[in-house]
């Protein structure tokens, strides 16, 4: 973005108003919007695609109304559902000076000439015509993105790759390219598939030696299973901030629930599975949020969240952000808390109480074919908080948790542990 930057500030600088198009409804298509706005750019035009709508920056409707909002008051030109079918340039001086598009979605295509001299691509996040050509010579496998197996090698079992530059092969239907993953995940990944070679310790085989029964073992190993959230934060007009965060696998049923400001300057949209798991958190507003705290609370179930379900039923929640901000979600935004829920898992596997809640669910689930009625149940059975549990259950819980919040003292300062074993935490 450098070029084009002092391009247009160059232009804006000499007195000329440059006719700038965006093209591509991407997230980063907003911040390249709110960029250009910032250099002083009054005619500035907005170029979507066949689909039309901003489908591809949020399936939320609400967030596509506020954006659309934001788009009139900045006075942005949008033109649906155009294609760029030619660029017109100057033949004296080559330069650009208009855009031939093409209306897709009338029965009769109807052209259009729209005047242009800075055309800025935001539509794919693909790799530079260099990128390309030094993959290409060096005999990789270039299908979109670069072609890796499960152990995120290439063609060339010597030369290990991960990240948005990347896919896995076509024969695994199910897996997307790279960059719909978290970044974070896909190097841990790598570096956990590269550790097994180069690690004399770990490593049991040598599959970057280039032998047959190690590049037949990489072709059946499916890819790894991704768990971590995905996160897309874009800067937009008028100090607005866009924020989406969802699991890779999204549930086809959701239930949303959203919070927003009188004056429409902050509006969060959660959504929960039929399990109480939270799978998307959808935000857009004029105060900076603590993204990286958001992040670790998609992908956990509603109990962790300080019961966020009954809490938000029972009027609690006016702000999905304020609630998070609370002290007591400080022991979730622990890089710890993730050691703390699989012990957990493992010591309420041989609880009797949790043994015997689960037997129950699950006849309900089956007797009924409902995992909605299961879950009601499996809820009023358990009490807001736990309170439902049998005493020794929550005992069990207790004492777990009170040996979390104590080796993490130093840190998790804000919680009144008791003297006493068997009270349960107090929050300030």
């Amino acid at each position: 973005m450098a070029r084009p930057h002092n391009a247009i500030k160059h232009l804006v600088a000499t007195g000329t108003a440059p006719k700038v198009v965006i093209s591509g409804t991407t997230a980063f298509a907003l911040s390249v919007l709110q960029g250009v706005l910032a250099l002083g750019v009054s005619s500035l035009s907005w170029l979507k695609g066949g689909g039309g709508g901003l489908l591809s920056i949020s399936e939320d409707p609400r967030v596509n109304e506020l954006l659309a909002s934001l788009l009139q008051r900045n006075q942005v030109t949008i033109l649906d559902n155009y294609e760029i079918e030619s660029l017109v340039v100057s033949p004296r001086t080559g330069a650009l000076e208009s855009l031939q598009c093409l209306k897709a979605d009338e029965s009769q295509p109807t052209k259009t000439l729209v005047p242009c001299d800075v055309l800025l691509c935001c539509d794919q996040d693909d790799p530079d015509v260099d990128a390309f050509r030094a993959i290409n010579d060096c005999g990789l496998v270039y299908d979109g993105r670069l072609v890796v197996n499960a152990r995120f090698q290439t063609t060339d079992p010597f030369i290990y790759t991960g990240g948005s530059l990347c896919r896995f092969s076509r024969r695994f239907q199910s897996s997307l390219y790279q960059q719909f993953y978290s970044a974070v995940e896909c190097g841990e990944l790598l570096a956990a598939s590269l550790l097994q070679v180069i690690d004399p310790v770990l490593s049991t085989s040598r599959p970057a030696d280039g032998n047959d029964d190690a590049a037949a073992a990489a072709k059946k190993q499916l890819p790894p299973k991704f768990t971590m959230a995905k996160v897309t934060h874009s800067a937009c007009m008028n100090g607005f901030h866009f924020v989406n965060i969802n699991l890779p696998d999204m549930p086809l049923s959701l239930k949303s629930l959203t919070t927003e400001s009188g004056d429409g300057t902050s509006y969060c949209c959660l959504q929960f599975d039929d399990f109480g798991t939270l799978a998307r958190l959808t935000y857009l507003g004029s105060q900076a949020v603590e993204v990286t705290n958001l992040q670790c609370v998609v992908g956990l179930h509603e109990a962790y969240l300080n019961c966020a379900l009954s809490s938000f039923h029972q009027n609690l929640i006016s702000d999905w952000i304020t609630f998070f901000r609370q002290p007591w979600a400080n022991a979730v935004y622990h890089d710890r808390f993730q050691d703390f829920r699989l012990r957990l898992n493992a010591a309420l596997k041989y609880d009797e109480g949790i043994r015997m809640l689960v037997e129950q669910v699950k006849r309900q689930a089956a007797d009924s074919g409902d995992v909605k009625e299961a879950m009601a149940l499996a809820q009023t059975q358990t009490g807001r908080g736990g309170s439902a549990l049998v005493p020794t259950t929550k005992k069990m819980i207790e004492l777990n948790l009170l040996d979390y919040l104590s080796a993490h003292r130093d840190v998790l300062n804000m919680y009144f542990l008791p003297q006493a074993q068997g009270h349960a935490a107090k929050k300030e």
